[in-house]
């Protein structure tokens, strides 16, 4: 399974991939600092078997991500892990129909096991 992981902090892709690995030794993580560079990435059909997006980041939003793929009809399991503790944000999240989580930064072990079980 390759994991895409779209988040402009540094620190938290490789948090995140470490998290990821640990939870799941068989997982491939592939961290993008810049939303645009994955989006050219499923733009050119290159898609992962599922997403873990920020929302708030510079130039290109999550929610731009979010947006694009409902507007190119690309479906992939997607959890949103950010800071965000707006539950607009959340609401917002959720109604796309591919979003299969809402996580406040940082993720945990025991999170991270939780989202390819169902969480």
């Amino acid at each position: 399974m390759l994991v895409w992981h779209i988040d402009d902090d540094d620190i938290q892709l490789e948090l995140v991939g470490l998290t990821l690995r640990k939870a799941h030794p068989g997982v491939a993580t592939a961290a993008f600092d810049r939303a645009a560079a994955a989006l050219e990435r499923m733009a050119a059909l290159e898609r992962p078997d599922a997403l873990i997006l920020d929302l708030n980041m510079p130039e290109v939003t999550g929610w731009d991500v979010l947006s694009f793929m409902r507007d190119h009809g690309i479906v992939m399991p997607t959890w949103i892990l950010t800071s965000s503790i707006d539950p607009r944000d959340r609401d917002r999240a959720t109604s796309y129909g591919f979003v299969k989580g809402f996580w406040i930064k940082p993720l945990s072990v025991a999170v991270a096991r939780e989202l390819f079980a169902g969480g």
